[in-house]
């Protein structure tokens, strides 16, 4: 996954390796990762480097209030934990495990959508607050994940009357 700039321009978001000396390593979420990632957010003008959350890092919110990660530990329904996507708050960490059908998630300029490829095939829109699906699958065959990355395009498109 490449890195992520916050649109201030004064956090890089990045996705590495545990260190080994790291106290979640080991922990039964991190198991459910292979590799055993973490996000992290750098603070350009100090050099400060905080881990975010346990998995890779997908994408930061136009106000940089939040991060996709994914893949993500996640709880599934008996209360283990799985490979899956999750959204969390920059400022309390808290995390909303995304829907089991996301990967991969990319958000909208809005901030208000995310698309993600489906795990039923094609790519699957949904709402970033409170990570509900949005609107229909789209089927999409005949590319790969590379070009997921490289020729996602957002288009906005401005309705008369709205700001």
């Amino acid at each position: 996954m490449p890195p992520g700039w916050g649109r201030s321009g004064r956090s890089l978001y990045y996705t590495a390796g545990l260190p080994p000396d790291d106290p979640q390593r080991e922990s039964d979420a991190a198991r459910a990762l292979y590799p055993v990632t973490g996000t992290y957010r750098v603070n350009i003008e100090t050099g400060g480097t905080e881990k975010i959350a346990l998995g890779d890092f997908a994408c930061v919110s136009p106000d940089e209030e939040y991060v996709l990660v994914y893949p993500a530990p996640k709880l599934d329904g008996e209360g283990k934990w799985v490979k899956g996507g999750a959204k969390v708050l920059l400022e309390t960490k808290k995390v909303t495990y995304l829907p089991d059908d996301v990967r991969y998630p990319r958000i909208s300029p809005s901030g208000k959508l995310a698309a993600c490829l489906s795990r039923k095939g094609g790519v699957r829109c949904f709402q970033t607050a409170d990570c509900k699906p949005y609107g229909r699958r789209v089927p999409k065959t005949g590319f790969n994940i590379e070009e997921w990355f490289t020729d996602l395009r957002w288009i906005v498109v401005e309705q008369e009357g709205s700001n």
